[in-house]
C-alpha cells in the first residue's frame, strides 16, 4: 500500500482545483460544460447543434436560436423552448433580438473550449 504525505495530497488537490477554475475562482468553460451535461444530459445535442450552426456561418459565428431549433427538429430531437439557459451559464452570448423580440441572435464566446469539453464528456 502506498502512503502519501499530507502535503503531497494537498498539492494534488490544489492542482485538480486549478484545472477546473480560473484565477478569479470562477469555473472554466470546460467545467461549466461538464457540470451542465452531468446535471442535464439533454443539453448535449443542443450544444453540439449550436456549434455546428455557428461553424457554418461566415459572419463570425453569429446565429439565431431558431436555426438551432430547426436543426434539432430535423434530427428528431425535441428542442428546448429557448437557449437562455446556455446564455445564462456563459456558454452563449446574446447579441441582439429581432422580429419584436421573437428571434434572438447568439454567439459562442469560447468555441474551442466548448467543443473540446463536449468531446471529452460525451465520448
Amino acid at each position: 500500500m502506498l502512503y502519501h504525505s499530507k502535503a503531497k495530497r494537498e498539492k494534488e488537490a490544489k492542482k485538480r482545483l486549478a484545472e477546473r477554475h480560473d484565477l478569479s475562482g470562477h469555473p472554466t468553460t470546460a467545467e461549466v460544460v461538464r457540470m451542465l451535461l452531468h446535471a442535464e444530459p439533454d443539453w448535449g445535442p443542443v450544444l453540439r447543434e449550436c456549434i455546428i450552426v455557428a461553424q457554418q456561418r461566415k459572419d463570425g459565428g453569429k446565429f439565431a436560436g431558431a436555426w438551432v431549433m430547426q436543426g434539432l427538429r430535423a434530427q428528431g430531437i425535441k428542442p428546448p423552448n429557448n437557449l437562455r439557459t446556455l446564455a445564462r451559464l456563459g456558454l452563449l452570448t446574446l447579441l441582439s433580438t429581432a422580429r419584436h423580440g421573437n428571434r434572438a441572435y447568439y454567439k459562442i464566446p469560447d468555441l474551442k473550449a466548448i467543443t473540446k469539453a463536449i468531446k471529452e464528456v460525451l465520448q
